[in-house]
């Protein structure tokens, strides 16, 4: 399967609209529209960062931001990342010395 997806994206194809994402909706077509510019094949065509964040928070999409960590719990990220990451054993540092 990822052979036949990384085909596809290189010959220029990328997948259609979902159902779940279609209607007459202005948030979801700017949401669709934002998501297709992220896959522009010319990196430098697609949106930065920073103007993800505003066309998520911007008109057509109105987005809510929010700040508020009450709900974060730093072991659940800490497990989560070392999940995806794996555990690392320790760094080991290769300094030149000259001599």
């Amino acid at each position: 399967m990822d052979g036949a997806v990384i085909k596809a994206v290189l010959e220029g194809r990328r997948p259609p609209r979902p159902p779940s994402c279609s209607g007459t909706s202005l948030a979801l077509d700017g949401l669709w529209s934002l998501i297709q510019n992220c896959w522009e094949e010319q990196p430098t065509m697609r949106p930065t960062a920073s103007r993800i964040v505003e066309r998520l928070i911007g008109p057509d999409i109105q987005a809510k931001k929010t700040e508020s960590t009450i709900d974060w719990d730093e072991q659940f990220t800490s497990r989560f990342r070392r999940h995806f990451l794996g555990e690392r054993p320790p760094s080991v540092s290769f300094g030149y010395r000259g001599g």
